[in-house]
């Protein structure tokens, strides 16, 4: 129940963010691409992303863009990990509710639970709460009117 109301909490404090962020300095990568037998690694530098997918610059002197969800969960999430501002708790957040949408339940709370983000998510949690009691109350007083 903890972690549903961080989830909540963070949702309350940020928005999703659409825009695509292009890297100054791209990143080394190495993704897993899903599929039918197994996954296939694809190696390189990330170069860009936003909230569907990202790009990554392979050896071959090749930009591949994929959909986030054209690669494991696992992978996605170590990529994402690598673009986080480790000071900054709307990166946590963000990083955490990624997490979250790809069903990786530990990793969306430990990126939650991070310093910089709980301090922000617990004030969000207590204002959302008190948000959420407040609408309950209202329904049920609708509900006893004639």
């Amino acid at each position: 129940m903890k972690y549903r109301a961080l989830l909540v909490a963070s949702l309350l404090l940020a928005g999703v963010d659409a825009r695509a962020v292009t890297l100054p300095t791209p990143i080394a990568a190495e993704v897993y691409v899903k599929g039918e037998a197994k996954a296939t690694a694809l190696r390189g530098k990330l170069t860009s992303y936003d909230e569907s997918g990202f790009t990554i610059h392979t050896p071959q002197n090749e930009d591949k863009t994929l959909n986030w969800t054209d690669i494991t969960p696992a992978s996605a999430y170590a990529l994402r990990l690598k673009t986080v501002d480790r000071q900054q708790a709307q990166s946590w957040i963000e990083l955490g509710k990624f997490a979250w949408s790809l069903n990786l339940k530990d990793q969306a709370k430990a990126a939650l639970n991070s310093g910089k983000a709980s301090k922000e998510s617990r004030a969000a949690c207590d204002k959302g709460d008190r948000a959420l009691s407040a609408r309950k109350a209202n329904e049920a007083l609708n509900r006893l009117k004639p």
